[in-house]
C-alpha cells in the first residue's frame, strides 16, 4: 500500500502476536497507548487462517468458515512457529508456521492502516519470554512475509511492565508479570526504577496455556456424550471444531458463572452436558500446578521473598480464570492488579516501545535491561572420551548484554579452522538443546599441535547478536566472527509467500 503525498508519515504500532487471539496498539500525540480495532471492530484478532483456492481468511471470518470445512483451517501456529519440521497441511499443500504467523499479521498490518489512514511499514512484535532464538527468528520472517520492518522484539511480560510502568506514578518498585495467554505462560520478575527497567527473573512454559485448559473441558464434555450415546464427537472434524468453541465459551462463562451447560451435536445426537467451575477446576488441577510452581521458582530465582513483591502484575485472557487469581493471591497474601486489560497490555508496551524507537514520543525508561531466558552453550568434545557434550558459556536469566570465556583445545595436529556451534537449552543430555547458530575461525597458523590451548570469548548483547572471538595465546593469532543466525525459510520461499499473500488478498 503506497503512501500518497502529503499523507501522514508511515506509522509504527506494537503487536502482540498471540496463539489465540493477537492485539495492536499505537502511542497518541500525548504519549498514550491506545488499542487498534481490527476491520470487524474488534480489540482482539482470532488468529486463525482460512485457506480456498480463491482467497485467505484471517480472523474471525476464518473461524465462521473453519466451522463448516475446519480441513482448511490453521489455528495455534505459534505453538510451532521455529520447531524443527513443523508445518500445516491445507488442500494438498504444507505451510510453514511462519507463513500462517505472516499472514496473521499482514492482517493487523492491513487492518491497522485503514484505522489510522496510513501506511504501517513497522512494527514492535511482541514473544514469549521463553521462546528461544530459532523461534525468534522464525517470528522475523513472519513479518517480513507480511512487509514489516520490525524495530524491535520484545518479551512480553517486558512489555507488560513497560504499559504499567507508563500508568503509574509510583516510584521504584518490584513487579511480577503473570502472563497466561491462550498458547504459552511466563512469568518475570522485574524491577522498576526511576528512568529505568530491568528483568531480574524470566521463566515459563511455551506449550502451556489457555488452550490446554480448552482441551480439558474438550476431553470432559465428549466423555460424557460418549457415555449416553456411544459417539466420541473428537472423532468427527466437524463435530470437534464446533466443540471447541463452545468449550471455549464455556470456560469464559465460568469465569463470571458458578455453572453452565455445552451443546453438543454428533452422530445425529444433540445432549447439554453441564459443568460446574469446581468440576473444571478439579479437571486443570495439574496445569495450575504446573504455573505455580514456576512462578515460585521465579521468586526463588530473583532472591525475593512474596513480601518484597510490591505488585503482581496479570496479562493473557486466561488469566481471567478465577482459580488463577485465587491462587496467585495466596501466594501473594494480595489480590493481583488486574488495572490495565489483560488482552490489550502487552500490545500497549509494545506500541511504547515502538514510539519510543521512532522517536514519535518520549518514555521515561531510558534503560531497559533484559535476561536470556536459556543457558547458551558450545558443542564441543570431552577430552578423553572424545564424545560431544554441551560446554555451558551463559546461564539462563543473566543480565544482558554479558560475555563469557573459557579456554578449549584443538581436536587434530595441523588444525587451520575451528567451527564453533553455538546451541541453545537446558540440561546435561544433548537432547535438552538446540543448535542456533555456528561461526567459523579459519586461517589458525600451520604446524599447530594437538591440543593447542583456545580461548574462547562468547559475547551476547541486548539485541540477541552474539560474536565469538577465538584466541590463541601462544601465538598471538586471534579472530572474531559473528554468529551466523539462518532463517528456516529461504528468501526465496519469504518473498514467494508475501507475493502469493498479495495476489489473494482482495481487500487492499
Amino acid at each position: 500500500m503506497s503512501q500518497p503525498a502529503g499523507e501522514k508519515p508511515a506509522a509504527a504500532i506494537g503487536i502482540d502476536l498471540g496463539t489465540t487471539y493477537s492485539a495492536m496498539a499505537i502511542v497518541d500525540l500525548h504519549g498514550r497507548p491506545h488499542t487498534i480495532r481490527n476491520r470487524e471492530g474488534e480489540l482482539t484478532l482470532p488468529s486463525v487462517v482460512y485457506i480456498e483456492p480463491d482467497g485467505i481468511l484471517v480472523g474471525r471470518e476464518a473461524v465462521r468458515a473453519g466451522m463448516l470445512e475446519p480441513a482448511l483451517m490453521v489455528e495455534n501456529a505459534k505453538r510451532k512457529i521455529g520447531v524443527a519440521g513443523a508445518g500445516f497441511s491445507v488442500a494438498g499443500r504444507t505451510y510453514m508456521p511462519e507463513e500462517i504467523s505472516g499472514m496473521v499479521l499482514r492482517k493487523l498490518r492491513q487492518d491497522a492502516a485503514i484505522a489510522l489512514g496510513t501506511n504501517v511499514d513497522a512494527a514492535v512484535i511482541t514473544v514469549p519470554a521463553y521462546f528461544g532464538h530459532n523461534r525468534r527468528q522464525a517470528t522475523l520472517d513472519a513479518a517480513k512475509i507480511a512487509g514489516l520492518e520490525v524495530l524491535d522484539i520484545i518479551n512480553e511480560p517486558l512489555a507488560a511492565a513497560l504499559a504499567y510502568g507508563a500508568a503509574s506514578e509510583a516510584g521504584e518498585q518490584t513487579v511480577m508479570v503473570y502472563d497466561l495467554g491462550g498458547g504459552t505462560f511466563d512469568v518475570s520478575v522485574i524491577r522498576i526504577g526511576k528512568n529505568e527497567i530491568h528483568v531480574l527473573v524470566t521463566d515459563g512454559d511455551v506449550q502451556l496455556g489457555g488452550r490446554d485448559f480448552d482441551d480439558r473441558l474438550v476431553g470432559y464434555v465428549a466423555r460424557q456424550f460418549a457415555k449416553k450415546h456411544g459417539v466420541d464427537p473428537r472423532e468427527d472434524p466437524d463435530s470437534v471444531v464446533e466443540l471447541t468453541e463452545r468449550c471455549e465459551q464455556a470456560k469464559r462463562s465460568l469465569s463470571v458463572r458458578r455453572r453452565t451447560q455445552v451443546l453438543v451435536t454428533a452422530g445425529g445426537k444433540r445432549e447439554r452436558i453441564p459443568i460446574t467451575r469446581d468440576e473444571f477446576v478439579g479437571l486443570c488441577a495439574d496445569l495450575i500446578t504446573r504455573t505455580q510452581i514456576t512462578t515460585e521458582l521465579a521468586m526463588e530465582q530473583a532472591g525475593l521473598s512474596w513480601a518484597e513483591l510490591d505488585h503482581l502484575l496479570l496479562s493473557g485472557g486466561a488469566t481471567r480464570m478465577p482459580v488463577i487469581r485465587q491462587m496467585l493471591g495466596r501466594l501473594w497474601g494480595k489480590d493481583p492488579d488486574d488495572q490495565l486489560a489483560v488482552d490489550e497490555v502487552v500490545a500497549w508496551g509494545a506500541s511504547i516501545h515502538a514510539a519510543t524507537l521512532r522517536e514519535s514520543a518520549k518514555f521515561i525508561f531510558e534503560t531497559k535491561t533484559n535476561v536470556n531466558a536459556h543457558c547458551l552453550g558450545l558443542l564441543v568434545h570431552e577430552k578423553i572420551s572424545g564424545k560431544p557434550y554441551i560446554a555451558k558459556m551463559i546461564e539462563k536469566n543473566t543480565p544482558l548484554p554479558t560475555e563469557a570465556t573459557r579456554t578449549f583445545g584443538t581436536v587434530n595436529p595441523g588444525q587451520r579452522e575451528v567451527k564453533i556451534m553455538v546451541c541453545e537449552g537446558e540440561g546435561a543430555d544433548l537432547d535438552g538443546w538446540v543448535k542456533i547458530g555456528q561461526c567459523l575461525i579459519s586461517e589458525l597458523p600451520e604446524g599447530l599441535a594437538a591440543r593447542t590451548p583456545i580461548k574462547i570469548t562468547y559475547r551476547y548483547n541486548a539485541a540477541g547478536l552474539i560474536e565469538v572471538d577465538a584466541l590463541i595465546e601462544r601465538t598471538g593469532t586471534a579472530a572474531t566472527a559473528r554468529i551466523v543466525q539462518t532463517s528456516r525459510l529461504t528468501r526465496e520461499r519469504i518473498e514467494n509467500a508475501a507475493k502469493d499473500m498479495s495476489l489473494v488478498d482482495l481487500d487492499e
